[in-house]
C-alpha cells in the first residue's frame, strides 16, 4: 500500500537506522507438540524463568536439527548423486547438469546476503528470516519514502537486513550483549543479587530486551516522520546462545504412517529487521502499526540457513511447509531416500583390460572441458 508521501523524510530510513541500535523482548513461542522435550525443573523466580525458557529454546533447536541433520549438506550430496546418474544414463546431458548446478549455487550464494537476488530467491529466503508481521512492515516502508529518496538504495539496505547473513551477525552478537542488557534492566528494576545473576545467565542462553524509548523525543522531534506519524515504542531483540527465532515459514509437520500429524516443529531463523520492535502512531489509513522484535541466536541462524539451502537446492521433503498444500504422506528428509547411481548392462561396452571405453558413445572428457569453459562463474558473485 502506498501511503501519501508528501515532503516526508523516510520513515523507513528512520526505522532501519534505529533498528541498528534497538532491542525487543525475547520470548519465542513454541507449540506444545515437539519431539524432544528438555525436563522442567522446579526452581524459583528468575531462575525458573531462565531454565524453562532455555528448555523451550533447546527443544526447538534440537527438533529442527533432528528432522534432518545437516539438511543443506544432505541435499547437496543427493544432488551430486542425481547428477552422476544423469551422466551415466546420458553423457550428453553434462551441459544440462552443469547449468543446473550453476543455478543451484547461484541461488544459495545470492540468498546469503540477498544482494542482486532474484524475486524467487528473496521470497524463499525471507520465509526463513522474517516473521509474518515484519513482512507487513517491509511492505509499508516504501510508502513512507519521499520522491527524492533513492528507493533502490533503501531496498538494498532492507534486503541485507532481511538476509541470513544479517541473522548470523545478530546471532553472533547476542550471547555477548544480552547479559549486559539484562544487568542494566535488573538494576533499573531493583532486582536482588540472585535475580540479577539469574537474569544475566538466562540472557546469555535466551536473549534480552533493550528498550530504546529514551530516544523517542529526539526521533519524533527531528522531523524524520511525516506528520502526524510518530514512534510510540522502540526496542530491539538480541538472542542468546539457544534462541531459535520466529519466522513466517510454516512449522515443519511430521506425520505418522496414516498421514496424520504426529509432531509440529517451529522453523528457526531471523535477521536484523526481524529483531526490530517498533510501534507507529498516526499511520495514514491504518492508524497504527506495531511490531514485536523476534531475536535469533547463533545456532538458530546457522541452522536456518542450512534448511534454506536445502530448499534452494531442490529439496522436496516436507513440502507442506510452505503452508499452501495439505500433506498427503510422511515427509522424508533428502538423505533418507537417496539412490546411488547404477549403470545399465553393457554400459562399458564389454571392454576388457586395456580396452578403451566410449561411455555410451560420448566423448566425455570433451564434454567436461566444454562444460567448464561454458560455466558462468561471474554470475555466482
Amino acid at each position: 500500500m502506498q501511503l501519501a508521501p508528501k515532503p516526508y523524510v523516510t520513515a523507513g530510513i528512520a526505522i532501519a537506522g534505529a533498528s541498528l541500535i534497538a532491542v525487543p523482548p525475547v520470548t519465542p513461542a513454541l507449540p506444545s507438540a515437539s519431539g524432544v522435550q528438555a525436563p522442567a525443573i522446579q526452581l524459583t523466580g528468575a531462575w525458573e524463568d531462565a531454565f524453562n525458557a532455555g528448555s523451550a529454546n533447546l527443544t526447538q533447536l534440537v527438533n529442527n536439527y533432528g528432522l534432518a541433520p545437516g539438511v543443506g549438506f544432505q541435499q547437496s550430496l543427493v544432488n551430486m548423486v542425481g547428477f552422476m546418474q544423469m551422466l551415466i544414463n546420458d553423457p550428453a546431458s553434462l551441459t544440462a547438469a552443469s547449468e543446473q548446478m550453476q543455478d543451484n549455487i547461484k541461488a544459495v550464494f545470492t540468498s546469503w546476503d540477498l544482494i542482486n537476488a532474484d524475486d524467487a530467491t528473496k521470497a524463499a529466503t525471507t520465509a526463513f528470516t522474517i516473521a509474518a508481521d515484519h513482512n507487513l512492515l517491509l511492505s509499508q516502508i516504501p510508502g513512507f519514502l519521499p520522491p527524492d529518496i533513492d528507493s533502490n538504495l533503501v531496498n538494498t539496505v532492507l534486503d541485507f537486513m532481511s538476509s541470513p547473513l544479517s541473522g548470523v551477525i545478530m546471532g553472533a552478537l547476542g550471547p555477548s550483549i544480552s547479559p549486559w542488557i539484562a544487568l542494566s534492566n535488573s538494576i533499573s528494576d531493583g532486582d536482588s543479587f540472585s535475580e540479577i545473576i539469574a537474569n544475566m545467565t538466562g540472557a546469555y542462553f535466551n536473549g534480552a530486551t533493550l528498550n530504546l524509548n529514551f530516544l523517542l523525543p529526539m526521533i519524533n522531534n527531528a522531523g524524520l516522520l511525516p506528520a502526524p506519524m510518530q514512534i510510540d515504542n522502540l526496542e530491539f531483540a538480541f538472542g542468546g546462545l539457544l534462541t531459535g527465532g520466529e519466522v513466517a515459514h510454516k512449522p515443519w509437520e511430521i506425520y505418522d504412517s496414516n498421514g496424520d500429524p504426529a509432531l509440529t516443529v517451529p522453523v528457526v531463523g531471523g535477521s536484523m529487521i526481524n529483531s526490530l520492535g517498533i510501534n507507529l502512531l498516526g499511520v495514514p489509513v491504518l492508524g497504527s502499526l506495531g511490531f514485536e522484535g523476534h531475536a535469533v541466536g547463533p545456532m538458530g541462524a546457522w541452522l536456518s540457513f542450512s534448511e534454506l539451502a536445502s530448499q534452494l537446492l531442490g529439496a522436496n521433503w516436507n513440502v507442506a511447509g510452505d503452508g499452501k498444500d495439505a500433506p498427503t504422506s510422511p515427509p522424508i528428509p533428502p538423505w533418507a531416500g537417496v539412490d546411488f547411481p547404477t549403470v545399465p548392462d553393457d554400459y562399458f561396452g564389454g571392454a576388457g583390460a586395456g580396452e578403451a571405453t566410449d561411455f555410451a558413445g560420448g566423448d566425455l572428457w570433451t564434454q567436461v572441458s566444454d562444460a567448464i569453459a561454458a560455466f558462468q562463474w561471474s554470475d555466482l558473485f
